[in-house]
């Protein structure tokens, strides 16, 4: 059978998942390094007998900013306006309508949406620190108001804050973070505490409590 990669698997989005290094098996549909039909460029790095590893060099970096938006409910229909002709994925990103700060979004960028999708624009500067499992950091200077997106994961769990202000955390792009970010130089520290951390400390908390009213009723009444 053909080795290259179907167009319906939309091999473009895996630029937009910022995926730098495939490993690819001899089974493996990527094992030729092309696609059929549009695709990010392949270039092979490596080989290892049987099996081969190719850079995508136009792949997303880890952390970017992006001047626009567009608003689509649930994650299909979200995927599918990643995967539409002419998007432009430098400019925009795609936040799920159930996200939590969503109307806040709106007002921030409705000064950049009016701006055609063509304008030239300052790129914004990004960078990514890992502090701990637990506790991301990125930095951004955005030239005007927009979006911080991070390509890692998105779960309930995590939290962010701006600047030391609490911000509401974004699903972007199907399965990713991203922070409504205003024009300017700012700090976007993502923390990771999950609920199921805070019950276990509560329970916790209330059998230590209850510990020590048992221990304090049998001293006193050997008293």
């Amino acid at each position: 059978g053909s080795s290259i990669v179907p167009a319906s698997t939309n091999p473009r989005l895996l630029r937009y998942m910022a995926a730098r290094l495939l490993v690819a098996a001899p089974q493996s549909p990527m094992y030729e390094g092309r696609w059929e039909g549009k695709g990010p460029a392949l270039r092979e790095v490596s080989s290892a007998g049987e099996v081969r590893m190719f850079v995508l060099d136009d792949a997303l970096p880890r952390a970017y900013w992006v001047p626009r938006i567009q608003v689509e409910v649930g994650l299909p229909a979200m995927v599918d306006a990643l995967s539409a002709d002419g998007f432009e994925v430098a400019q925009m990103c795609v936040v799920d309508a159930e996200s939590k700060g969503i109307s806040d979004l709106a007002t921030l960028t409705s000064a950049s949406a009016q701006q055609t999708a063509t304008a030239a624009r300052p790129n914004a500067t990004c960078s990514v620190e890992d502090l701990s499992p637990e506790r991301v950091v990125v930095r951004v200077d955005a030239p005007d108001n927009g979006v911080t997106v991070l390509c890692d994961t998105f779960d309930s769990g995590w939290s962010a804050t701006i600047d030391g202000k609490r911000a509401p955390i974004l699903k972007v792009n199907g399965i990713f973070r991203g922070i409504a970010t205003p024009q300017g130089a700012h700090e976007i520290v993502f923390r990771y505490r999950p609920w199921s951390l805070y019950v276990g400390m509560a329970v916790a908390c209330v059998t230590l409590a209850w510990i020590f009213v048992v221990g304090a009723r049998r001293l006193v009444n050997r008293a």
